[in-house]
């Protein structure tokens, strides 16, 4: 389903388009229930023009944008996130760049925290744009991870690490993946429904 909660059916060369059109009607009811559900998320934001006034969320707070004379091109004071003026016609740039500096700087940290306490090893960290998921692991032990993550509460960028890091030691979602999981996130599916809640932050351009 795309974002706009238009549907596209996959299927291989030999299935027989009556044979598609029969399977989307047996499962219309629970088509519309997706796309009903994604369009709702859809409308609890709209497409950021990085005005001033404008509020941009950290950490599961929102600071209203502001542009002011500084030597700093960005930084955070209070309840604002504070840009120099000069850089007002390039702010979405500047203010993308944050973002993934400040994921990076952070999921490292979270990363390497939970790596120790957990004792399992990673081989390298990598912050992405990706919309269709928070996080991934390789088998070789890779860790990426949405720059987006940063917007969400600090609680909810742990699970996610603690989640990736788990699939270094269960490539899976079985019942020793989600022990793993629960011995460091007691509150991991308080987490995962917020995060299937607010899925909509992923879309943020």
């Amino acid at each position: 389903m795309n974002r706009d909660a238009t549907l596209i059916v996959r299927a291989p060369l030999f299935v027989s388009e009556k044979l598609i059109n029969d399977f989307v009607y047996e499962k219309r009811n629970w088509i519309i229930c997706k796309q009903e559900k994604a369009l709702e998320k859809r409308h609890n934001f709209t497409p950021k023009k990085y005005e001033a006034g404008e509020s941009f969320l950290f950490l599961g707070k929102d600071y209203e944008l502001e542009f002011v004379h500084s030597s700093h091109i960005i930084k955070i004071s209070d309840d604002k996130i504070l840009i120099c003026d000069k850089y007002n016609k390039v702010a979405g740039k500047v203010i993308l760049n944050w973002y993934k500096q400040k994921a990076l700087e952070i999921i490292s940290e979270r990363i390497n925290h939970y790596s120790k306490i957990t004792g399992i090893e990673f081989k390298s960290i990598k912050i992405t744009s990706a919309r269709n998921r928070w996080g991934s692991c390789s088998r070789a032990g890779k860790l990426n991870f949405s720059f987006r993550l940063v917007m969400t509460p600090i609680e909810i960028l742990n699970y996610v690490v603690i989640h990736e890091l788990a699939h270094i030691k269960e490539h899976n979602h079985s019942k020793d993946f989600w022990n793993i999981v629960k011995r460091y996130d007691p509150e991991y599916k308080i987490h995962l429904t917020w995060l299937k809640k607010h899925n909509y932050l992923a879309f943020i351009n």
